[in-house]
């Protein structure tokens, strides 16, 4: 989760993010229209992609598998952007993951802000989510839509460890504030359920 204290104790450093467990190559679709701001192969490093949003907002996706897009094109909700990694020692994944998932970060102005302010918490296991997103749910009459993904199984794990590289290098995610794009000011809703 968002500043999860468990992962500043295992990698050092604070978690600006959510991370989405997803399988291996799951499609990564754009919350919302926008500009890809900036896209980053590093081959089995770290590789990640930006999208600039009205109002002041930009979404980051890491861990990525596969771009689909390519720096200043137009996108459009639920347009494919990219193909999601995670998997130590394949591409994309760099050196600080534990197995495959989507890292989401979501920056409004230029400073980070906690993606479950703005995603659906019904879609996520009431047990597993901290107290203050209980809370928020607990009472709401809300409906719930069946996700289509398959878990991971083990034999998922197998076969993706036995195809995959050797572990890569993490690059830092060099974000300049200053070159942020502005939208004109329409509504104030970001990201819709």
């Amino acid at each position: 989760y968002f500043l999860d204290s468990s992962y500043k104790a295992t990698f050092g450093i604070p978690h600006y993010a959510v991370d989405i467990p997803v399988l291996q190559r799951t499609e990564v679709r754009a919350p919302e229209d926008g500009i890809v701001y900036r896209t980053k192969d590093n081959g089995i490093g770290y590789s990640y992609i930006i999208l600039a949003h009205r109002n002041g907002f930009m979404t980051v996706y890491g861990h990525i598998y596969e771009i689909e897009v390519r720096e200043g094109e137009t996108v459009h909700q639920g347009d494919v952007i990219g193909l999601s990694g995670g998997m130590p020692g394949t591409k994309g994944a760099g050196f600080m993951t534990t197995g495959p998932h989507l890292h989401f970060e979501i920056l409004k102005n230029g400073n980070h802000v906690d993606p479950l302010e703005h995603l659906p918490l019904i879609q996520l296991p009431f047990d597993s989510l901290p107290d203050k997103y209980q809370e928020k749910l607990k009472g709401k009459k809300v409906k719930v839509q069946q996700s289509s993904a398959k878990p991971l199984t083990e034999e998922d794990l197998e076969k993706l460890v036995e195809s995959e590289g050797k572990y890569g290098y993490d690059e830092k995610l060099d974000i300049d504030v200053s070159e942020f794009i502005e939208f004109e000011e329409s509504s104030e809703e970001f990201l819709t359920p």
